[in-house]
């Protein structure tokens, strides 16, 4: 970003991408905003840069972070808020970095005149997640029999040894409600989020939880993968990551072949122990 160069930067999650690319900027943009108070009055005012989020819930943690490194500092940054891209003032505003979602830019230029003309740094920094895991952590896979068995196995990893906070990823939404409601009768402080939540619930959500995705900025962390006798075919892309992250991975599955569609959705036993009425 210093030498003017685009720039491609491919790393695990968590391992401090977003801290990679706002440093800079605003070391940037402060040394550019030097040069215009000495230099080149009239000229402070509008955009310096913009960082582009695939999602509103990343845009809103990226601006988080964004004003945390800038605090106590003259930095003017703002989250491109759907409110923000349809009535927001640009030509007033003051404003040196603007964080949004691609659309949410592409409306705010078009119907509010959102000025870019001083945008200073006209190189693209591209960040993206490396299809591995931080060595930080810890990787498994546990054989558990059945869709029942991943149940037991969970509720006897929560009694054994997992600390909170956990996160538990599961294929759909009606599996994450049904995994929800067995976990919420033992006594365990648990939420869920899936598509059918408001965007209101689903920030509140997001803000309750304390800690992130496992083994973030250079935390230990715990990854566990319960699979039965139906899910073996699908591992293989499972251990390429383990495998890639410097875990142990049996050489069986690494030798298993690799599955060429690039979606697999198999079909799996309810995981409810709960009785149904309709039976």
């Amino acid at each position: 970003m210093f030498q003017k160069r685009d720039c491609f930067a491919c790393a695990p999650t968590g391992s401090g991408k977003t801290l990679a690319f706002l440093c800079p900027m605003l070391m940037k943009i402060k040394v550019s905003l030097l040069y215009m108070d000495y230099h080149l009055p009239g000229l402070k005012n509008g955009v310096k840069a913009v960082v582009l989020c695939p999602t509103r819930e990343l845009a809103a943690q990226t601006a988080r972070e964004c004003k945390k490194l800038a605090k106590g500092r003259k930095f003017y940054i703002k989250l491109m808020t759907k409110e923000l891209s349809r009535c927001g003032d640009f030509e007033k505003m003051p404003c040196d970095i603007i964080i949004s979602t691609p659309l949410r830019l592409d409306f705010a230029i078009c119907k509010r005149k959102l000025d870019l003309s001083r945008y200073e740094l006209k190189k693209t920094l591209t960040t993206f997640d490396r299809n591995s895991a931080s060595e930080m952590i810890k990787q498994k896979l546990v054989f558990a029999g059945s869709e029942r068995g991943k149940l037991l196995a969970i509720r006897q990893s929560f009694a054994e040894s997992l600390n909170p906070p956990v996160l538990v990823f599961v294929q759909s939404k009606e599996r994450a409600k049904e995994l929800y409601k067995e976990l919420a009768f033992d006594d365990i402080k648990v939420d869920v989020i899936h598509a059918d939540l408001s965007q209101q619930q689903f920030i509140v959500f997001l803000l309750s939880q304390p800690s992130g995705r496992s083994g973030r900025a250079g935390r230990p962390g715990q990854a566990v993968t319960f699979f039965t006798e139906e899910d073996k075919p699908f591992l293989r892309n499972i251990a390429n990551v383990m495998a890639a992250s410097g875990c142990e991975v049996p050489s069986w599955i690494l030798a298993l072949p690799k599955l060429r569609k690039r979606k697999h959705r198999p079909q799996r036993d309810s995981i409810s122990t709960i009785p149904d009425d309709s039976a």
